[in-house]
């Protein structure tokens, strides 16, 4: 009897244990959309290039900050997002592009190639949006000025999101002004066909508001 007692209790010791780490298995999100409440004031703590999803969680990996990341392709164009989270994938609020899935740092299997275009995509939309790529408006549209200008948003998708509820706003601009410069948020009143090419030293990329 006294044998069968001290078994029991191994047993249950040895489920105890297990259990944490069953959940803990569970828990882990990997290269699904992301489904956190969109009222969250959740936001990325960085946006850096990175061409595959593989790429963007080497990023997350080396800052000690990220427990998550988003990647995949803009609605419109042809340049991936990388989206670092302090937060797990889970809380990662949705997002109205389907290309974007949500990864936790300690995913496995993470895509290595570069994501192609899906054919759900709206390619008339494409045609007629301009969306993350560099401005090539003419030089006389210098003169356009932004109606809002924000040094404190680190994400393009933040960036376009805020054009969306800004009266009056019809393109953003997202980047660096300057080489040494921090990342801006540019609202505009024009369309992104008119914003003025890049400088040297400028990284600015635009999106139409119906990017």
């Amino acid at each position: 009897m006294q044998s069968l007692t001290v078994a029991s209790i191994i047993a249950f010791a040895a489920a105890v244990q297990a259990g944490p780490l069953a959940v803990k298995r569970a828990d882990i999100v990997c290269n699904v959309a992301p489904t956190g409440p969109a009222t969250t004031k959740i936001t990325a703590i960085s946006q850096p290039a990175a061409a595959t999803a593989d790429a963007c969680q080497k990023l997350c990996e080396a800052d000690a900050t990220c427990q998550a990341f988003a990647f995949g392709l803009p609605d419109s164009g042809s340049t991936p997002l990388c989206m670092l989270y302090s937060v797990p994938a889970a809380q990662i609020p949705a997002d109205s592009n389907a290309n974007l899935k949500v990864f936790e740092k300690a995913c496995t299997n993470v895509p290595t190639t570069p994501p192609a275009p899906t054919d759900s995509q709206d390619q008339t939309k494409k045609k007629d949006n301009v969306c993350g790529v560099a401005p090539t408006g003419p030089a006389a549209a210098t003169a356009v000025t932004p109606i809002l200008t924000r040094k404190d948003i680190a994400a393009q998708t933040e960036c376009l999101a805020l054009c969306k509820s800004t009266a009056g706003c019809k393109a953003v601009e997202f980047g660096k002004a300057s080489a040494d410069g921090p990342d801006q948020c540019l609202l505009y009143s024009v369309p992104a066909s008119q914003l003025p090419a890049p400088t040297s030293g400028q990284t600015l990329v635009v999106f139409d508001a119906s990017c």
